[in-house]
């Protein structure tokens, strides 16, 4: 079934009837028009479900859940999409050069109390290893 969309039809059928031919050109409307995309909001993504799919591409956004598809057509194969989606946040204001210092100088000083840790165990070990030398066959 094939729709025409002309909006100048009484021009076609004066030119079907003007060339001798004795042709009737049909204005076919369909009684249920293919949708051609839109935007819907859900409450659930089971209703995603009842989202058509047409010509164009059906978003539907479920924003309790932070959900947005996409549906279209292609080759008329159905496509599918699924996006997590967050809201922007506006008040978050920049970190300032002081704030990334301050983070800084605290990671430094945990990586000093690792090392510190560190230096103490391997301290711990070799004077483990010095006691028992004539004990064992084991060094590290």
């Amino acid at each position: 079934m094939s729709y025409n969309y002309n909006t100048n039809q009484g021009q076609n059928q004066n030119m079907c009837f003007s060339q001798g031919a004795a042709q009737f050109q049909q204005n076919v409307q369909p009684l249920f028009p293919q949708p051609q995309g839109n935007v819907y909001n859900i409450n659930s993504t089971l209703e995603v479900a009842n989202v058509p799919v047409g010509a164009g591409i059906s978003v539907a956004l479920c924003l309790q859940e932070g959900v947005m598809y996409i549906k279209t057509m292609q080759n008329g194969n159905p496509l599918f999409w699924a996006y997590k989606i967050a809201p922007l946040d506006i008040n978050k204001t920049p970190s300032t050069q002081e704030e990334v210092k301050q983070e800084e100088n605290e990671i430094v000083s945990q990586l000093q109390q690792y090392e510190k840790r560190l230096s103490q165990i391997e301290q711990k070990i070799s004077d483990i290893q010095n006691t028992s030398k004539g004990k064992g066959d084991w060094n590290l």
